[in-house]
C-alpha cells in the first residue's frame, strides 16, 4: 500500500506541534524557523517539539536567529545606547545557538543565518527607507503599525502611572523595531522560497499587502504553529535562556 507525503511518524516529544494557521506549508520543501531569543517556546522542550516536527516535513530547515532586532526592546526598558543594546542582543544569539546546538543537529540539513546577515547587506538602507515611506503614505499599513504599537503598550503599560512619561519613547523604539522588521521580512521573501513557521501572529499585512516598494511582501508565506502537552512523556526542569526584556 502506498503512502501519502502528508502521512508523518507519530510525535513522542514532550509537547506536539499543531498547525494553526497555514495549511498551505504541506507543499514546502524548506521551512524557515524564526527564532525571538529568549522566548520560552523557542527553549528546551518546546524548541526540541519543533524541530522533531519539522525534521520529517522539511528537506532543509533555515534557523532565522533573530537578536539583534531586539537591541530596541534593550534601549527601552535597560536605558543602553545602541552599541551596548546590539552587543548585548548579539551575544544573547551567540548563547541561543551554542545552548540549542544538540536539538538543531537533530535536523538532517540546515542552516542558520542572523538579523546581521541582513541589516549588513548593501541593499538594506534602501528597503529600510521604503517601509518608512509605506507607513507615510499608505493609510492601511501606518494604522496596523500604530495599531500594534498601541495594543503593545495598552496591554503592557497602560494603567502605569509611572510609566506615562515613556510613551513616546516607547513608540519610537516600537517603530524602529517594526520598520527595521518590515524591511528584513520583506528582503527575506524576495531572496528565499521557505515558510516562516513561528509559534505566534506574524501581522497580517506582511502576507498581503501589495506595494511596488516593498513586494517581497504581498509573497511572504506564513504558517503559525502551536503547543500541545503530550501527556504520556514526563517533562524535566529544563534550562532556559535569560529573556531580553522585551518592549514587543
Amino acid at each position: 500500500m502506498s503512502v501519502s507525503r502528508f502521512q508523518y511518524p507519530a510525535q513522542t516529544t514532550a509537547y506536539k506541534v499543531k498547525v494553526k494557521h497555514g495549511d498551505d506549508w504541506k507543499l514546502h520543501d524548506t521551512c524557515c524557523l524564526d527564532i525571538s531569543v529568549g522566548k520560552n517556546y523557542h527553549e528546551g522542550v518546546k524548541l526540541e517539539a519543533t524541530i522533531g516536527w519539522a525534521k520529517h516535513r522539511f528537506k532543509h530547515v533555515a534557523v532565522a536567529v533573530n537578536d539583534t532586532l531586539q537591541r530596541f526592546n534593550a534601549m527601552f526598558t535597560g536605558g543602553m545606547t545602541e552599541a551596548e543594546a546590539s552587543e548585548l542582543a548579539r551575544r544573547k544569539g551567540d548563547e541561543w545557538i551554542l545552548r540549542n546546538k544538540e536539538i538543531l543537529d537533530q535536523l538532517p540539513s540546515y542552516e542558520i543565518f542572523r538579523w546581521n546577515d541582513w541589516t549588513g547587506r548593501a541593499d538594506f538602507p534602501e528597503k529600510f527607507a521604503r517601509a518608512q515611506f509605506l507607513y507615510r503614505h499608505n493609510d492601511e499599513f501606518r494604522q496596523n503599525i500604530d495599531g500594534q504599537i498601541d495594543n503593545i503598550w495598552t496591554r503592557r503599560y497602560g494603567n502605569k502611572a509611572d510609566m506615562q512619561h515613556k510613551k513616546a519613547e516607547f513608540r519610537l523604539m516600537s517603530y524602529m523595531y517594526l520598520m527595521e522588521e518590515t524591511a528584513v521580512f520583506a528582503m527575506m521573501a524576495e531572496t528565499r522560497d521557505d515558510i516562516h513557521v513561528y509559534p505566534g501572529s506574524f501581522m497580517k499585512i506582511w502576507g498581503n499587502l501589495e506595494d511596488e516598494n516593498l513586494p517581497g511582501l504581498s509573497g511572504r508565506k506564513f504558517a503559525r504553529i502551536d503547543f500541545a502537552r503530550n501527556k504520556s512523556v514526563h517533562i524535566p526542569a529544563q534550562p532556559q535562556g535569560q529573556a531580553l526584556p522585551l518592549a514587543l
